[in-house]
């Protein structure tokens, strides 16, 4: 099924902010687990395996839950956390469609809030790695795992898997068999020079705004880490420059998103990996052409950033076309996983 936009949200803004203010309330974990960083502080993984539950359940008291078909880890894109929309939406199906769906929470955000001292930051990426052990540990090495990122998620977890396979990081746990990144940027310095131009301003103001939450809600939970005073209005680099490089240790801006950027890491990558990208997503415009060969890309002529909102209901009775595309995708690498 390819993916045609639906023709009253056919410009990128429109896709974009659709699904942003899609209305999907907040999804209740089964359990959490509390992942803890060498450095000492914490990050909060939310499980989710309600229905398969209830369906081993029902009607037999004391029965034990079935295994999995699979388990998908989703990581939310800058300032997101487990509860953002795109999440939600995409981890209800999951589940209904008989996968376990963990939840990661950047450090510091959603239910991690107040669990970390160290301050966030995109080149974080080995927090996705801790993660993934914290779901093998608790999965079992038998249940295969798919992993996915969204926006600066799906760089993080492009570029842990690439470093792991390069030995620059620890390996990828035994059941993972295949990753995903839904509208990555992984060119972060090309991303970030445009950033204020985006979506006529609008885009820079909310992330913004989310990070300036974010170090209000560090600092209030670690007084000893002093005052921050930041600008009313600032740009994304301006951010980066004030606050992430002093707090994180950067040299300078340029080294900061060259370290964190996945792209040389892309032809590193040993499992199978896909990604959903649209040609007119002005976030991730610079990675919509060219790809190393061990990268799939479904590259849309439209969509915008983490948008794909379609004409025609896919076959998960919804518009939402990624998220239908992600589930096939997780299916099919489960398969091909099985059939080895």
């Amino acid at each position: 099924m390819d993916f045609v936009p639906h023709p009253a949200v056919r410009h990128p803004l429109l896709q974009s902010v659709t699904t942003q203010l899609s209305r999907v309330g907040t999804m209740i974990a089964d359990y959490h687990l509390h992942v803890k960083l060498p450095d000492g502080d914490w990050l909060v993984v939310l499980a989710n395996r309600s229905l398969l539950m209830s369906t081993a359940t029902e009607g037999k008291a004391g029965a034990a839950s079935p295994a999995p078909k699979g388990a998908v880890i989703l990581a939310p894109g800058l300032g997101a956390t487990s509860q953002s929309p795109h999440i939600v939406r995409l981890a209800r199906k999951l589940v209904r469609c008989g996968f376990a769906v963990y939840r990661v929470n950047p450090r510091g955000l959603g239910e991690g809030t107040g669990l970390a001292r160290n301050v966030y930051h995109a080149a974080r990426s080995d927090d996705i790695g801790h993660s993934l052990d914290a779901v093998a540990k608790d999965l079992g090495n038998d249940v295969p795992v798919i992993v996915l990122g969204q926006s600066l998620g799906g760089n993080m977890v492009l570029r842990h898997a690439g470093a792991a396979a390069a030995g620059f990081a620890a390996p990828l746990p035994s059941n993972v068999c295949g990753l995903i990144a839904l509208s990555p940027i992984f060119n972060l310095a090309a991303c970030a020079e445009n950033f204020g131009h985006i979506y006529f301003g609008f885009a820079e103001r909310v992330v913004t705004r989310k990070l300036r939450r974010v170090v209000s809600a560090r600092h209030t939970a670690f007084p000893e880490l002093g005052p921050v005073v930041l600008p009313r209005r600032m740009s994304l680099i301006d951010f980066e420059q004030r606050y992430t490089l002093p707090q994180a240790g950067f040299k300078d801006i340029l080294s900061y998103y060259e370290q964190a950027s996945a792209l040389p890491w892309l032809s590193s990558i040993r499992v199978p990996c896909s990604l959903i990208i649209s040609r007119d997503d002005p976030l991730a415009r610079n990675e919509s052409f060219s790809y190393p060969k061990n990268v799939n890309a479904d590259i849309t002529r439209f969509g915008g950033h983490l948008g794909f909102v379609s004409q025609t209901k896919t076959p998960l009775n919804d518009n939402y076309w990624s998220d239908w595309r992600v589930v096939t995708l997780v299916e099919q690498m489960i398969a091909s996983r099985g059939n080895q």
